[in-house]
């Protein structure tokens, strides 16, 4: 007997990587904006569009396993050119901005300060926390941060863990 998709765990595991990559992305973009807000007063980064990548990321996971393994690794590769453009187009805007303004960035955030914590896909869906930690190293792969925010639970009980957010520090004034 045949499989109906050829090598569904490389399929599976091709997704899951253009699944982190989208993440990433996101994580690297929602970063910058905070820069571009709160340090470079109000100046915006480049205007990008996550929704019809994300819809391309959810119709491959429906349709992963249903459709032929060609037309599968298709949309992947389509979708995996698309988010290594986005990714050239946030990297440059990322060189734009020097690593003073960076420094000064991750000096206004601190431990303890508040966080508004809201989800994209789900505007009911917003809580706050805390910054418990921030990491002192940006990875270079990705030009993000590591910052562990305790969260109180969400009304609706949407947000989960690994969850994709926008968060929006509040940091006070500081001399």
């Amino acid at each position: 007997m045949t499989s109906a998709v050829p090598d569904p765990e490389a399929i599976s595991q091709a997704y899951a990587r253009l699944s982190t990559k989208f993440k990433t992305l996101w994580t690297f973009h929602q970063f910058l904006q905070g820069v571009h807000r709160t340090s470079l007063r109000g100046a915006t980064g480049p205007a990008v569009s996550f929704a019809p990548l994300y819809e391309q990321i959810k119709r491959i996971k429906e349709t992963k396993g249903v459709e032929p393994a060609a037309d599968t690794r298709a949309a992947m590769a389509r979708l995996d050119g698309q988010l290594d453009t986005l990714h050239a187009t946030l990297a440059e805007d990322d060189r734009q901005i020097s690593p003073s303004t960076m420094r000064q960035f991750f000096e206004r955030v601190k431990a303890g300060d508040e966080v508004t914590v809201e989800a994209p896909d789900f505007p009911e869906a917003r809580s706050s926390g805390r910054v418990s930690f921030i990491s002192p190293v940006i990875d270079p792969g990705s030009g993000t941060v590591q910052v562990i925010v305790r969260v109180k639970r969400d009304q609706t009980r949407v947000l989960r863990p690994g969850m994709a957010v926008r968060l929006t520090f509040h940091a006070p004034s500081r001399p």
